[in-house]
């Protein structure tokens, strides 16, 4: 064979490698590129898959639908000082019904942990919203009730009957010797007739008890006068409202000698605010004045 033959089958080997490599790539590689794309397009939707954001919704106060609505306790160092009343707590219930978050709204400070404490152990029905349990935002109410309450408050619950002095509270209240009166008061739940009589007859009895204590009556018709004044200070009867600013007027005179500053005050600026309005029946001013007023009744009462 000579030379020229050799180069020839040479040059024809190189041309038919040549070919072969450049029509058929390595099939290892591309099917190593598919599965390196799948596990790549795979991983990403794990990351970029947003999380299920819970609903939430507003249910208002929560007292009844509680499964175990914890009892605060009350403070010794509430106690000590007269402190007590109302304290409504804003919470957010998660959808299993346990309180997740809890912040007291109001009431007196001394109450706050207590009332937070009591309502994180606390627990609630699920609520439900198309199917889904939703997480609640909603208040629960708590009540720290004394042993007994003083005259001052013991007349405005008899005439105003609010949401914190309820007639339903007073008979566990009053002192132990008001047995007479503490029966009466049992019978207003019960009774469709005769309401007002009955509690005329109570706070008749309860002025004759304590008559020959100058000080516990002048209490007493301060609470009867300032519950006057705010029931019926957004109803439209002129005559009424005459009666009521008189007897808060006559209070006012009336005031035993050094006994009750701050409460005499509280009174005072009262009047300066109905003098101007004596024929407005309906004065947000004043409604706001009696709202504080009747928050500071533990410590003004005494």
């Amino acid at each position: 064979m000579n030379i020229t033959t050799c180069l020839k089958k040479i040059i024809i080997y190189v041309c038919v490698i040549t070919f072969t490599f450049i029509t058929c790539p390595f099939p290892i590689n591309a099917q190593k590129n598919v599965v390196t794309k799948k596990s790549r397009n795979f991983r990403n939707s794990g990351f970029t898959k947003k999380p299920i954001k819970l609903k939430t919704i507003s249910a208002g106060v929560m007292n009844a639908r509680a499964i175990n609505l914890v009892k605060p306790e009350f403070p010794p160092s509430a106690k000590a000082v007269n402190v007590y009343g109302m304290v409504s707590v804003s919470v957010l219930i998660d959808e299993n019904g346990k309180v997740i978050e809890a912040q007291a709204v109001d009431g007196h400070l001394f109450l706050h942990p207590s009332a937070i404490k009591a309502a994180l152990e606390s627990t609630f029905e699920p609520i439900f919203s198309s199917g889904t349990a939703v997480r609640v935002r909603g208040t629960i109410i708590y009540k720290f009730i004394p042993s007994r309450w003083n005259w001052l408050e013991v007349g405005y619950t008899l005439t105003r009957n609010s949401t914190y002095y309820t007639i339903e509270n007073l008979p566990m209240l009053l002192p132990f010797d008001f047995q007479d009166e503490i029966q009466l008061l049992n019978q207003l739940p019960v009774v469709n007739e005769n309401q007002t009589q009955i509690i005329e007859a109570v706070t008749a009895s309860i002025k004759s008890k304590i008559g020959n204590e100058a000080k516990d009556l002048w209490l007493f018709e301060v609470g009867i006068a300032l519950g006057e004044i705010k029931r019926i200070c957004c109803r439209n009867d002129t005559e009424k409202f005459q009666n009521a600013v008189q007897k808060i007027e006559l209070v006012i005179l009336n005031a035993p000698e050094n006994a009750f500053p701050n409460l005499i005050a509280k009174l005072q600026e009262l009047n300066r605010i109905i003098k101007p309005n004596r024929i407005n029946l309906y004065n947000q001013k004043l409604y706001q004045f009696l709202n504080n007023l009747e928050v500071l009744f533990p410590s003004i009462g005494k």
